[in-house]
């Protein structure tokens, strides 16, 4: 069975998602709704992903996704801009109509 999470945060004007299926499972990031960023996460242990947020300047940032040590866990994910960590909450993704 696939565990499948979407972390979700607003962001200076942006929506920024992260889509987690496992470990070993590609980790895909989202600006947007637009793919910015793909990674793969390994079994219990960190990634990090780099994006930028659109604009005159862009934006750099960077989603730091810790994956749980045991079945049992939760994965845990933060967006990492200018120095300060924003933890993305957990949002459930709605069942298919």
């Amino acid at each position: 069975m696939t565990i499948r999470h979407r972390f979700h945060l607003d962001q200076n004007g942006h929506s920024i998602s992260v889509l987690y299926e496992g470990p070993r499972r590609p980790v895909e990031v989202l600006v947007d709704g637009k793919t910015v960023a793909m990674g793969r996460a390994p079994r219990a242990a960190r990634t990090v992903l780099t994006a930028e947020l659109p604009g005159d300047p862009p934006q750099p940032f960077a989603i730091d996704l810790a994956c749980p040590d045991g079945p049992d866990g939760s994965p845990m994910c933060a967006l990492v801009e200018s120095g300060t960590r924003h933890l993305m909450p957990d949002v459930p993704l709605a069942p298919g109509r």
